[in-house]
């Protein structure tokens, strides 16, 4: 009796241990069909390759300038009173850079107004004498020489008047000279001179008292051969960069080409200009220019 107990539990266990062994291998196996995802189809579509445009770039270098720059100088010679810019100091056309000592010059116009008022009035009584002379001329009351020599006194007074003008003019021209006076619009580049300096106007071309320069422009020059400058035109669009600024370009065009042939690189000089509203570019840096020549 107690040995069939003992196969009965041998079964049951041996019943179990199956069940156990076929639970499992169905879980993996639904495991595995889980991980697998269906991928979606590719779909490629092939074309044939067709011949484009390709721009051919002609690469040139040059070196910045400004649009305009103009030497500041005086006209006449003075004593420097006051100087109102510095290096750096944006101005307008007609703003005052230097102020001359004005004492003596305002005074040589007291003078001259002086000279022209007593002038006239000296024609006045001359006017007046020859009038009386003429009258009396045509009443024979009067010699011709008589009246000869009043109309000769008044053909220098009206000279004389001219004259007492004409210094009164260039007095004014004088004064109004000691105020030295931008020409341009622009910023100041250059400054040699300081209060109480005695100026001259320049005998040739030398040292300036200031140098303003133009920057809402800069400009470069670039050479381009001979064989290619048929291709190049006044108003044709650029790219430049420049050292200062690697990353950035600035879109520029032609605005001059000269007619004749360097002989001896035998390339000609082509002028490109490039707007610079921020002034970033400055004269002196070194540019590169990028021409399309063809399509």
């Amino acid at each position: 009796m107690k040995l069939n107990k003992q196969i009965w539990i041998i079964l049951l266990s041996l019943l179990l241990i199956v069940f156990l062994v076929f639970f499992v291998g169905c879980k993996n196996g639904d495991s595995e069909n889980a991980g697998q995802v269906s991928q979606p189809e590719t779909q490629v579509t092939v074309t044939s390759a067709n011949k484009g445009d390709i721009a051919e770039i002609l690469s040139l270098t040059g070196t910045l300038i400004p649009f305009q720059e103009v030497r500041v100088t005086s006209k006449i010679p003075g004593k420097v009173q006051r100087v109102l810019v510095d290096v750096g100091s944006r101005v307008k056309p007609g703003d005052t850079l230097i102020q001359l000592e004005q004492r003596e010059l305002a005074l040589a116009v007291d003078q001259a107004e002086a000279g022209l008022a007593n002038a006239k009035a000296n024609l006045e009584i001359c006017k007046t004498t020859f009038d009386r002379m003429d009258n009396l001329l045509k009443d024979k009351a009067v010699s011709k020489m008589k009246y000869d020599d009043a109309k000769a006194r008044l053909d220098m007074a009206r000279a004389q008047v001219w004259q007492a003008r004409a210094a009164l003019a260039l007095a004014k021209e004088q004064l109004q000279n000691t105020t030295i006076a931008s020409p341009i619009d622009g910023i100041v580049a250059r400054k040699n001179v300081e209060i109480g300096e005695v100026v001259s106007p320049p005998i040739m071309p030398g040292k300036a008292l200031l140098d303003v320069v133009d920057m809402r422009y800069v400009k470069t020059t670039v050479k381009v051969s001979e064989n290619r400058v048929k291709e190049v035109y006044i108003g044709q669009e650029t790219i430049s960069t420049a050292d200062g600024f690697p990353r950035e370009f600035f879109p520029g065009r032609i605005s001059k080409i000269s007619p004749v042939v360097d002989t001896r690189s035998r390339t000609f000089e082509v002028e490109v200009l490039i707007p610079n509203p921020e002034s970033k570019l400055k004269p002196g840096m070194f540019a590169r220019v990028e021409l399309v020549l063809a399509k």
